[in-house]
């Protein structure tokens, strides 16, 4: 898994908008993007599983998106959005975030913030398209809802109506929301252990049906073949 380690800043001129020819690496949009540093950093010191987390959904992004057929400007936007997805968080309430068992209908309308949350922070540092990203990834999928599973039950948290953004950050949300919801599925948790992969296929399959959506799950899925 990728491995946050910070980096001298760069000068004014190496983060200015450019023309992608190849896509960048986690690492180095890390490197360019201040904001995407100081956010990592603070969700390092307030969730070290959230932290983990966001840097796994950029990695598995960087791994497939050749096969999934990005462009290298869709997937370095679609690995930025990655690394800031559930930046939000650190506005949530620590005693939710960690919380083992159900959380309250308070607590969910909370958690439901954070990709507003999440959104402000990448449009407040003009990173729009990224914001777009971001603010609708909780979005997409059959049910429209973000699953939390604890002891073989799935608690459901209803997603507000969906946004309406342009067609390339939907595309790049609905990856991000497969992405997300697959490392989620796999990674042990303080309320959850890891599912075995035939379940997670089979959840992600039952919640993204489309075709776009099986090429995304194929992909990965190949990653532990």
């Amino acid at each position: 898994m990728l491995e946050f380690t910070e980096q001298p800043q760069p000068n004014e001129e190496a983060i200015k908008p450019r023309e992608i020819i190849k896509a960048l690496t986690p690492q180095e949009i890390i490197d360019e993007q201040e904001y995407v540093r100081t956010g990592l950093e603070a969700m390092r010191n307030y969730d070290q599983i959230t932290y983990e987390h966001m840097l796994a959904v950029a990695d598995l992004i960087s791994e497939i998106w050749k096969k999934i057929g990005l462009s290298a400007k869709e997937a370095s936007m679609l690995m930025e959005a990655g690394l800031v997805h559930d930046m939000g968080k650190t506005n949530i309430d620590q005693g939710i975030l960690f919380k083992k068992g159900e959380l309250t209908d308070e607590d969910w309308e909370e958690v439901k913030t954070h990709s507003h949350q999440s959104a402000k922070i990448a449009r407040e540092n003009d990173r729009d398209l990224i914001a777009k990203i971001v603010a609708a990834h909780h979005d997409h999928g059959r049910s429209k809802s973000a699953h939390r599973i604890n002891e073989n039950k799935i608690y459901e948290l209803m997603i507000p109506e969906r946004r309406k953004i342009d067609q390339q950050s939907d595309k790049l949300s609905n990856i991000l929301a497969i992405v997300d919801n697959f490392e989620g599925l796999r990674s042990e948790r303080h309320y959850k252990t890891s599912l075995p992969l035939e379940e997670v296929e089979k959840i992600l399959l039952e919640k993204f049906p489309t075709a776009e959506d099986l090429r995304v799950i194929e992909a990965l899925m190949e990653l532990h073949d």
